[in-house]
């Protein structure tokens, strides 16, 4: 089993492009609806429970969310450093359609911003078939040329065969690796953190 990321810490919260003075590293960003986990894969990939904040009500994330990591790669010495950047989810927000609207706009301003991403990983339920923000999104990553995976998350709510067919609608509906795994059992991360490594 490849091993988590175990230097990691929350950096700053960005409410705005111009608040976005870091040191340059390279970048990878998580992308998906507003209920698709992904402050439970932070805390996943980083073996630490809360590093990032789960809340119970989807759409609480209203910022753009910085955490350095760093790690030494065993079989390389290869030292890893980067930043995992969490962005305000679409769809569902109980924060009310307005305020949806906003948390869209930082989004798409951030995507559109021009930064160099490494990668982006688009996370889905793999219980249901992606959404139409889900495909406009994917759309649009194709459109920009960007470096992106899908993510298939909460694959402990099914069974192994669920999940292989799961896995073999993703890869013909999109052009992309697809992974499968449940962040909130931590389970099925192994491909996942070996292809983030093998990237620096």
């Amino acid at each position: 089993m490849s091993q988590t990321f175990k230097q990691s810490e929350f950096i700053k919260s960005v409410y705005s492009l111009k608040e976005l003075n870091l040191a340059p590293l390279p970048e990878i960003v998580l992308a998906g609806r507003s209920n698709a986990g992904k402050s439970t894969l932070i805390n996943a990939l980083t073996g630490r429970r809360a590093l990032a904040k789960v809340s119970q009500k989807p759409g609480k994330t209203q910022a753009v969310n910085y955490f350095l990591i760093k790690d030494t790669d065993k079989a390389s010495s290869k030292k890893l450093e980067f930043y995992l950047t969490d962005l305000p989810g679409y769809g569902y927000s109980v924060a009310g359609q307005n305020k949806q609207a906003e948390f869209s706009e930082l989004t798409d301003n951030y995507l559109e911003s021009g930064r160099s991403f490494a990668l982006i990983i688009l996370l889905l339920d793999i219980r249901h078939t992606p959404q139409a923000s889900d495909l406009a999104m994917i759309e649009w990553l194709n459109y920009k040329n960007l470096p992106y995976i899908v993510v298939l998350n909460k694959a402990d709510k099914l069974s192994k065969m669920q999940q292989k067919q799961a896995l073999l609608n993703c890869q013909k509906l999109i052009q992309a690796p697809c992974f499968a795994i449940s962040a909130s059992k931590s389970s099925g991360l192994e491909d996942l953190l070996a292809y983030i490594r093998a990237m620096f």
